[in-house]
């Protein structure tokens, strides 16, 4: 039950915490974020519960310990079982696709090469190369 009441606390805190920084992070916060004395009770209070939570939390875990070592044989039968069926769905719903489908029959993209209108231009104009009378009319 301390566990209950531990997670009870640290979800009441944290929202506690979420709703005074997005009051206080808003263009044109009220006038009581503005003062000191309550940012320093509700950092006092943020806090407070979370060690508060925490403490029951600790104290729910040491109470489920001592649950599990009550337990016989054919208890942890059922519960390991019962863990890698829920394992086992838990993978199937978030496995890969590449799992879970086959893979198609042409893994590579298609690479296009450039054509002269999609070529990068630059400022500078050709270089004159001091080739034949034939490469300097293809050039011009």
């Amino acid at each position: 039950m301390n566990g209950v009441w531990g997670a009870g606390l640290l979800t009441a805190t944290v929202l506690l915490f979420s709703w005074a920084r997005g009051v206080n992070r808003r263009p044109d916060p009220p006038a009581w974020t503005r003062n000191e004395a309550t940012a320093t009770a509700v950092t006092v209070v943020t806090i407070a519960g979370l060690a508060i939570s925490v403490s029951f939390l600790v104290t729910g875990f040491a109470e489920l310990a001592t649950l599990l070592a009550e337990l016989e044989a054919p208890d942890f039968i059922i519960i390991g079982m019962g863990a890698a069926l829920l394992g086992y769905f838990a993978w199937r719903l978030t496995a890969p696709d590449a799992l879970v489908e086959a893979p198609s029959s042409n893994p590579r993209p298609r690479i296009r090469p450039l054509d002269r209108r999609s070529r990068p231009t630059t400022d500078h104009p050709p270089a004159q190369s001091t080739g034949s009378k034939r490469r300097l009319r293809r050039a011009a």
